[in-house]
């Protein structure tokens, strides 16, 4: 080929190289705009999952203590501290699933409490049933923390 092939065949890198700048500064960009939205979201986000959760065990121990107590009363307000708080974390439990097994162990929780609460302190029945709090509060710490906190 003669001349005319030679120049076809040449890159023009003064239309190469401008062109590659802005594809790679807008990738760039969009993956900072990602990151920062990821960021933004988890911000949103972040407080009140962790006020949720600690609001949520605060009351589970509360409720314990007062069943074990005698106090009705206390007791009546850390359960009701509990139901509000599960609403105020209940939008971040994704499954309906989980909502529904939360709620149902929040029910159990109250009438193991309030059965505590009628049995006399010195009952051999309500020593048993302070080996159950163990399992209750371990289930709502991992349940909670896994559903609140887990990365998807």
């Amino acid at each position: 080929m003669g001349k005319l092939g030679d120049t076809a065949r040449k890159i023009d890198w003064t239309v190469v190289v401008p062109l590659v700048s802005i594809a790679l500064t807008s990738y760039l960009q969009w993956e900072q705009m990602k990151v920062s939205s990821e960021s933004a979201i988890y911000q949103v986000t972040s407080t009140p999952k962790r006020e949720g959760y600690a609001t949520f065990m605060q009351n589970l121990l509360y409720a314990y203590d007062n069943a074990m107590s005698g106090n009705g009363k206390e007791l009546q307000k850390n359960i009701d501290g509990l139901e509000m708080a599960y609403y105020g974390i209940q939008p971040f439990l994704v499954s309906k699933n989980t909502q529904d097994t939360l709620y149902s162990k929040i029910r159990d929780f109250d009438g193991y409490c309030t059965e505590i609460l009628k049995l006399q302190r010195a009952s051999q029945k309500r020593e048993q049933l302070r080996t159950e709090f163990a399992e209750y509060k371990v289930f709502f710490q991992r349940y909670l923390f896994f559903s609140l906190f887990s990365v998807e």
